[in-house]
């Protein structure tokens, strides 16, 4: 029996991590998806509770999860950190250390517990794996009021790049991608066109962008992720970090 393609990905319950999975259980993957949440039953799909802001506990999780994993048989292997949240919203000084602490947690040391646990117990495997963390434009652009999302995005980008340095020493690599999704239609949006332009002055450009229907449907953004993993997965060498919206149209 051929060996089954595996998807272990973060925040797979809603939004584009919801298309992602569903996509790549259309495409013969089999997926295992850590969320708070959970996905919707489907076939080929396991869930697995999991809770990023605890971070001790969440690593335990991650660390078994993996291990038991790396005991099947496997043709590939894609680990996909999109789990992420945008808030707190506004200057720096107004979040308490708690919130900042949580958003860290989620956004940054989640992805560095995902990378560890697959790293330990995937690295060996003599096959396709991809390490991949949904990233943003903020990563490289800052805004007033999100300097605690623009900051864990660039440091998920930085942790991609300086991962890709350390996979070059290993002989079976991972290929470690940081992909800009571009301007999705999720529930993040929602949150950043109901923030107040005190806190957040550039609330208007994602009204407009949202009036202007110019948000991408996560369906699409997930299948233009999907195919660009494909390529890179096919290429001798690529860029770490790539943002779809250079993709579209091409």
């Amino acid at each position: 029996m051929t060996p089954s393609r595996l998807l272990l990905i973060t925040g797979g319950s809603t939004g584009l991590g919801k298309a992602l999975v569903e996509a790549s259980i259309d495409d013969g993957w089999t997926v295992v998806e850590l969320s708070r949440s959970g996905h919707s039953a489907l076939p080929s799909l396991l869930h697995v509770a999991c809770d990023l802001s605890d971070i001790e506990q969440s690593a335990i999780i991650l660390d078994d999860l993996c291990r038991e994993l790396a005991g099947s048989s496997w043709a590939a292997i894609r680990v996909i950190h999109n789990a992420g949240q945008l808030g707190p919203i506004g200057t720096l000084e107004q979040a308490s250390s708690a919130e900042a602490h949580q958003h860290m947690l989620v956004n940054l040391f989640g992805l560095v517990s995902l990378s560890q646990a697959a790293l330990r117990h995937f690295q060996v495997l003599p096959i396709a794996k991809t390490l991949v963390t949904v990233s943003s434009g903020a990563a490289s652009q800052p805004y007033a009021g999100w300097s605690l999302y623009c900051s864990s995005k660039a440091g998920g980008d930085m942790l991609m790049r300086s991962l890709k340095e350390d996979q070059s020493h290993q002989p079976s690599p991972f290929r470690c991608v940081a992909i800009r999704p571009g301007v999705v239609d999720t529930g993040m949006q929602e949150l950043i066109r109901a923030t107040s332009s005190d806190d957040f002055p550039q609330q208007h450009k994602f009204v407009d962008l949202y009036q202007q229907g110019q948000l991408l449907r996560p369906e699409i953004a997930a299948q233009s992720m999907l195919g660009i993993l494909a390529k890179v997965e096919s290429a001798a060498d690529s860029e770490v970090v790539i943002d779809i919206r250079d993709h579209l149209n091409t």
